[in-house]
Parts: C-alpha cells; structure tokens; sequence
C-alpha cells in the first residue's frame, strides 16, 4: 500500500505567505516614496547653490575665453582679412592679430577659417605651427568638415562643444565665434580649451552619489567629472547624447520637456525622477545662457538617501522577507523544482532511446509524484515500442538500399552501388599503401545478338556472364552490371600480374561458353586498369575504359591492360 504524501497546498500556502510580504514590502516602499517631495526640495537648492559654486569655479574661465573670442571676431582687422583672404597684406596684419590673442588665451591657441576660401589657421602654445599657421583647406564634401558649415549657417553668433579635430589630432572644448560684417558672415574663429581644468575641478566637487555633466542645447554631452562619458564622444558624436544615460524614452522626453521650461525662464530649477542602470536618479537641470548649455547634477537616492535613514521596523521587515524568500525557495526546489528537473532529464534521455530510471531518483510529492509514476510506466511503453520500431525500419532500410544498389536481372550491384564500392577501395588502398584493379568488360557483339536473337538471348548472354565472373572472383571483391552489355569487377588487394590473369581467363571461360544450346558463341573484351595513390574514382573508370578500348582494337575477345608502357 502506498504511503499517503504532502500534497502542494502546503507549497501554495508558503506562496500566499510571500506574497502577503511583498504587500508589505510595498507599504514600505510606498513610504519611502513620499519623500521624495522633501528629496526634490533639498535638492533644488542644492543644486541651485551647486550651480552658482560651478559658475564662480569651473565655468569662469569659459567665460573669460567666449569674452576674448568674440573681441577677437569683431576686430577690424580680421574683418578685413575675412572678406580678402588672400590680401598678403592683410593676412600678415591678421596673422599678427591672432598671435597677439594667443597669448591672452589661457591654452595659448587659436583657429580661424574663412567662409570665402575655406582655409584653416591654427596655432598652439608651443608656437608649433610659427609661420605655417595654415594648416588645411576644409571640403564641403567631407564629413570630418561639417561642423563649420552647420556653425557659418546657423543662427547663433557663438556655439561651444567639446570634439575632436581629426585634421590637427587635437580634443578640445572648442569655443567659436562667428565673424561677421554686418549680418554678412565671413568664417569664424575662436580657441580650444584643455579638457583636464574642468574634469579635474568637476572631480574635486564631486560627492557621493553626486554627479554633474554639461549638454549642450542639442542634448550632447559636452562635459563630466566622469571622463567615460566625454572620451565616448570623441569617437562618435552620436554617442555623447543623453540616451547614453537614460535609455527609456519617456525619461528622454521628460528631459526635453525642462530643457524648455528652463530656457523659457518658466523655471530657474527644474527636477525629474528617472532610473539609470537600474537605480532610481533625482536629477536637477539648471539653464546657463551665457553658454546655452544646461548643468544637470544626478543624485542617486539610494546613495544619498539610504534606507539606513529609516525606522528599524524596516530592516526587520526586510529580514523577515528574505529568510521567508529563502525558505519558500528551498520548499520550492525541494517539493516542486527538483523533481521536474529529473522528470525534464528522464524525458531526454527516453528521447534519446535511454531508460529513464536515473534521472527519476527524487519522487516529490503528491500530484508530482503521480505524474512521476505515470511517466515511468509510459516511458516503458514507449521504449518497447521504440525499439521494436527502430529494428522494423533497420531491417526495412537494409533490404531497400539492397535493392537499391542491385541490378535486377543479373543480381550484380548496379552502376551507383559500385560508384560507393570504388571510392571506398580506393580509399582503402591508400590507408593501407596498395593497390586496387578495375576490369571493364564489354560484350563482343551484343547488338547483333540482340537483332538476331531477340531481347530474351541477350538477356541470357548477359545472366551467363555475370556468373562467369562471379566464379572467378573472391568473396569480397565486387562485380557490376555497368549499363547495357558492360560490367565492371572491383578487386582489392591485388597485384598487376594477378590483374591480367583473371582478366584473361574471364575471357577463355566465356568464350568456351555456349547459350541457347550453343547456337550464340561468346566473347567478351576486357581491360584493365591498377589504382596509383592520387587516383579517384573518375581517373581509376577512365583508366579502365581506355584498356577496353585498347583490348577491342586488338580485335576484341582479349585483355589489355592501361596505360599502355606498364
């Protein structure tokens, strides 16, 4: 009698039990969720303060420098040289310029280019380029060049960015500064800005579980504390967007949605809950329209608001939950878990044709048991009846492919059963470093036979030379019925000299053969070729056929042997 087993209501209880936990766990996030009103105010000011430290720090010299290029755009003398590039004159005056506000320059460099000729000016701080300034012509057409001809036809007299210019090798916060004549737009100039000043002072502000990073108008990343984010866009521009951070569009949109209140001036501080790489992020926007680019600090709330800051209930609460989650994983594996996983394991091993016996050591409990015990006693069906299947189609695919490979009226292999057997050979004879023969054999005089005769004498003259050669061949050589009145016998092992003795007594029995009581006198032509190691199956035939041709040519009812000189 078999003894009474848990069913899984239990189990089902253990999951009602969790699942009244992850209630109140959600009470308890539901709490930690209403501060986020007090989080957001803090926040704001933070930020705001955050700020005013960065405009004062970090941005001051950015300021400095957009001040200097746009004196520098609007100098008389650049003019000039603007709308008269190739002036030697005026490009001596204006070379001069630029080298005078290279100085005033905190890194020390410059660049110009001019909308009329497209030439490309440029010096550094170590005077590299003295007398050489002109360092390339810009191409419409080239990609790498782009950005002049979307900054000469925009609308905004300044733009800064942080990219690199593939031409000089140099990464830059690049300031540039349209020049002007009126509202006629001559080319541009401004400087570069090392990168390191900001990372580093953007490094030293930096608290935990605080991050700020600049963008741009158009949402580009154009500076961090965090080098990755700003080495990304040095390869590829469309890699410092903000989608880098936040990949959910709604976030995205979110985001876009503040960038217009700030820059309206609806909002001096703008805050948007998100997720970023699975952590929750109060992110805080404020506008710099002395730049057009917009600070956005994130603070990550699991760092700077920790649930340490809570109650102790919330730590018992969570203790609770995960020695109850641990335990109804436990229950799980061992009632319901573990015995599908050997029942999934038995499954595979009877699709394999295996017993499953093995795999079924843990029986479970209740339903799962049953369903164990209906398992095995069909799995025993369906081998049984598997194997006496599998023997049925073995026995049936030998005969098939028996038949398949037999001519029918001779009982010899036919033409694709011999093809398998000559590669098999010749395969054979190079393994083991000898040789294989190939008699080809024809029927003198078959046609005439036939006409004279009938089908059924050929018929018959055909049967009686497939026992010749089945008589003078060893047991495990091969004969085929070629096509028509042709055979072929396949020996392996052999040597030349025992190659031309059967080859010619094949051709003394047939001939001293007679059919229809000795009204038709045969005769056969045979040829004879030996494998060498490079021979495969279409040289070896060739070979044989030329010997054919050369044993009828003799005057037919003989052996000759291919190639010739051996």
């Amino acid at each position: 009698m078999p003894r009474r087993r848990m069913n899984l209501k239990f189990a089902f209880l253990l999951l009602a039990v969790f699942l009244f936990l992850i209630a109140t766990a959600a009470i308890v996030w539901s709490v930690r969720t209403n501060t986020n009103d007090i989080t957001q105010q803090w926040a704001a000011k933070f930020i705001w303060k955050q700020v005013l430290y960065d405009k004062t720090q970090i941005l001051q010299p950015i300021y400095r420098e957009i001040t200097l290029a746009r004196q520098l755009a609007k100098s008389p003398a650049l003019i000039e040289w603007a709308r008269s590039p190739e002036d030697p004159v005026l490009k001596r005056s204006g070379l001069r310029l630029l080298e005078n506000f290279r100085y005033n320059f905190i890194d020390n460099n410059y660049f110009a280019v001019f909308l009329a000729n497209r030439q490309y000016y440029y010096n550094n701080s170590n005077n590299d380029f003295d007398g050489q300034q002109l360092r390339y012509v810009l191409n419409s057409q080239a990609t790498e060049d782009q950005w002049f001809f979307r900054t000469v036809n925009g609308k905004d007299p300044l733009q800064l960015n942080v990219s690199l210019d593939r031409a000089l090798g140099i990464t830059r916060l690049w300031i540039n500064s349209l020049i002007r004549d009126g509202d006629e737009v001559l080319g541009l100039v401004g400087t570069g800005m090392d990168l390191t000043l900001f990372t580093e002072q953007l490094a030293l502000n930096k608290e935990s579980g605080i991050q700020s990073f600049f963008v741009d108008a158009y949402g580009q990343i154009q500076l961090s504390h965090d080098g990755f984010l700003v080495d990304a866009g040095y390869k590829d521009a469309k890699d410092r967007g903000l989608e880098r951070i936040f990949a959910d569009s709604g976030t995205l949109e979110r985001l876009e949605k503040a960038f217009g209140e700030l820059k309206s001036r609806r909002k001096s501080v703008s805050t948007v809950l998100v997720r970023s790489g699975g952590h929750p992020y109060l992110v805080g926007i404020v506008y710099l329209p002395e730049i057009d680019w917009f600070e956005l600090t994130m603070i990550n709330l699991q760092t700077v608001l920790p649930l340490s800051q809570f109650s102790t209930l919330i730590f018992v609460l969570i203790g609770v939950l995960l020695l109850s989650i641990l335990v109804f994983n436990l229950a799980l594996n061992h009632f319901l878990i573990n015995p599908i996983a050997s029942l999934t394991a038995a499954m595979g091993r009877v699709q394999d044709g295996e017993a499953p016996e093995e795999e079924l050591q843990s029986e479970g409990i209740g339903e799962v048991a049953q369903l164990v015990e209906h398992f095995k006693e069909m799995a025993n069906v369906v081998l049984l009846s598997r194997r006496d299947l599998e023997r049925k189609v073995k026995q049936r695919t030998l005969s098939l492919e028996r038949v398949a490979s037999l001519d029918p009226l001779t009982g010899l292999l036919n033409r694709r059963g011999m093809l398998r057997c000559i590669e098999n050979r010749l395969d054979q004879a190079r393994r083991e470093q000898n040789t294989a023969g190939l008699l080809c054999l024809d029927v003198d005089w078959f046609k005439k036979i036939n006409d004279k005769h009938g089908h059924g004498a050929g018929d018959q003259v055909l049967v009686a030379v497939a026992d010749i050669i089945r008589e003078n061949i060893r047991s495990f050589d091969q004969a085929s019925r070629w096509g028509g009145d042709e055979f072929l016998v396949l020996l392996h092992p052999i040597s030349r000299d025992n190659l031309k003795i059967l080859g010619e007594r094949i051709c003394q029995q047939v001939s001293e053969h007679g059919c229809l009581e000795g009204e038709i006198r045969l005769s056969v032509s045979v040829g004879g070729c030996l494998s060498k190691p490079d021979y495969g199956a279409e040289q070896f035939l060739h070979g044989a056929d030329q010997a054919l041709y050369l044993a009828k040519e003799a005057g037919r009812s003989c052996y000759r042997a291919w190639p010739k000189a051996e």
